[in-house]
């Protein structure tokens, strides 16, 4: 009876370069998700209401973690020291008639305070608020962006 041998030389090579090559892929990628949400930020910020400037200015990245971003309103801005809930931001994109809402389901539906829950229904009671969906508006134009830098750099990796 003859015995085939077959010996694989260099496969702790073969493994040590699989494995560099996961730790570019994944930096890499952790790259392009910054990149995508400085962009974001940058055509969120455009797209908000121009005379809404104290919400413009709190658009940021409020969210980084490991394969993740948020883009959005970064917590309370003050206007003249009166401080604007992040999530006013919500009615600015849906739109609101103008009407004084119930300040208890303002603060239960945002989890507000309520001299927050406050100045969110003063706002709407004074003029209805058309909707602007500039956050709709930014990831129908950052989804392109994103989509042709990952398929740039997997080109790269892959040669």
């Amino acid at each position: 009876m003859t015995v085939i041998v077959a010996e694989f030389k260099g496969t702790q090579k073969v493994v040590a370069d699989l494995k560099n090559l996961s730790a570019k892929v994944v930096s890499g990628l952790e790259t392009i998700l910054d990149n995508t949400a400085q962009e974001a930020k940058y055509f969120m910020r455009g797209f908000a209401p121009k005379d809404e400037g104290t919400l413009r200015d709190a658009i940021d990245v409020t969210l980084r973690k490991k394969g993740h971003r948020e883009i959005g309103v970064g917590g309370s801005m003050g206007t003249k020291g009166n401080p604007l809930p992040a999530r006013y931001a919500i009615i600015l994109e849906d739109g609101a008639r103008a009407h004084w809402p119930n300040i208890s389901n303002l603060r239960d539906k945002f989890g507000l305070s309520a001299s927050e829950a406050y100045l969110m229904a003063k706002g709407i009671s004074t003029k209805p608020t058309i909707a602007h969906k500039f956050g709709a508006e930014t990831f129908k134009r950052i989804s392109p962006f994103f989509e042709r830098a990952v398929e740039n750099f997997l080109a790269k990796v892959v040669r």
